[in-house]
């Protein structure tokens, strides 16, 4: 079991989505610490994100 310290990861300094590894780009959006356009960086990014991006929007 993991625990993910949301909190703490959004307290942090922020960096480039292009720097970002893949539990940090997780934990930005978990974190709601993305900009609209960071999101459509991230959905371009990895598929994974694309369909979350997608899904989204009926929740």
């Amino acid at each position: 079991m993991h625990f993910l310290e949301i909190p703490k990861y959004a307290e942090a300094p922020k960096k480039p989505i292009s720097k970002l590894t893949k539990m940090e780009r997780w934990l930005a959006y978990f974190a709601n610490q993305l900009t609209k356009e960071e999101r459509r960086e991230l959905a371009m990014k990895d598929e994974k994100s694309k369909t979350r991006w997608t899904l989204r929007r009926y929740f």
